[in-house]
């Protein structure tokens, strides 16, 4: 098949899938993602807005002046608002996300694209992430969020995609299943059903003694991510502890989890914890959300 036709089949994907969620994905193993980005920026039907991240894109502080700078040289007047912001609102992280979509929102009056290409810089940057996961909810319907990355941005893919906020495309695929590749490569069997009580088997056996709900829910916290950071943890289950005091309660907790396990299921690579690629996992969560994917493919 020709690249002209692949290119023309990614680009037909894009649009019908990307109709209903705020956030699209391109995902990093697709060949064409760069000439989709490409081709986005030239289409007619829609005014595209575009942002590459830098290697100066190491905190929040630095991604806003970068991209305020570029969107400003494509809007004049974009950033007024943040750049209204007063002094004191620097460390309140809903008044700039609130502020920051107020700007977004004044881009254009009719539905556009907001690109945001190589977005791998950030990996290494808790709050951009954060504030990308949190802008989600706050980005104006006419705007189309586009994430071009060579790695997965370490974002809940599985509940924003379950709400209908985001999509992954991959060429002129849709991903409809096991969104973080963690099915079917392992050698020990892991049975995790998180719809209810939530409960987990492994090989078979009941996972019984957690010492805790800590450790239990500290599992299931890992396997709505692709990845996650120590400090990510730490936020999320003890904000009220200094960074020392948290990451010593998170070591402990994971002590216990490997103890309830009998292995170690979080793994520390590059920076990164994950989920133990030993593991071949069933998450019912995952499943139920394809079949979800499936039922409004089957609606349209």
């Amino acid at each position: 098949m020709k690249l002209h036709r692949v290119l023309e089949q990614s680009f037909e994907t894009f649009q019908e899938q990307s109709e209903a969620a705020r956030v699209t994905l391109l995902h990093p193993r697709s060949r064409y993602r760069s000439l989709l980005v490409a081709r986005l920026i030239n289409s007619s039907e829609f005014p595209a807005f575009y942002y590459a991240l830098g290697p100066d894109d190491i905190n929040l502080s630095s991604f806003l002046s970068g991209i305020t700078h570029d969107l400003a040289n494509q809007h004049p007047t974009f950033g007024r608002h943040l750049n209204m912001l007063p002094s004191e609102s620097e460390s309140n992280l809903n008044a700039i996300i609130t502020t920051f979509a107020r700007d977004i929102g004044e881009l254009s009056e009719k539905p556009f694209y907001l690109i945001l290409d190589e977005y791998d810089r950030s990996d290494e940057a808790d709050d951009i992430q954060m504030f990308i996961e949190k802008l989600t909810a706050h980005l104006p319907e006419h705007c189309k969020l586009i994430i071009n990355s060579r790695t997965l941005p370490r974002l809940p893919w599985v509940s924003m995609i379950a709400r209908g906020d985001a999509v992954i495309i991959e060429d002129e695929q849709v991903i409809r299943r096991d969104f973080y590749e963690i099915q079917g490569k392992g050698s020990k069997m892991l049975e995790v059903y998180a719809l209810g009580p939530g409960f987990v088997l492994l090989n078979d056996q009941p996972i019984d003694s957690w010492e805790g709900h800590l450790p239990r829910l500290l599992f299931f916290f890992a396997l709505d991510r692709p990845v996650i950071t120590r400090s990510e943890i730490c936020q999320a289950f003890w904000p009220e502890l200094d960074m020392d005091q948290a990451v010593n309660v998170f070591h402990v907790t994971k002590r216990r989890l490997h103890k309830a396990l009998d292995m170690d299921v979080l793994v520390h690579d590059e920076g990164y914890y994950r989920v133990n690629p030993d593991l071949d996992i069933y998450y019912d969560v995952m499943h139920y959300v394809a079949h979800l994917m499936d039922a409004r493919s089957t609606q349209q």
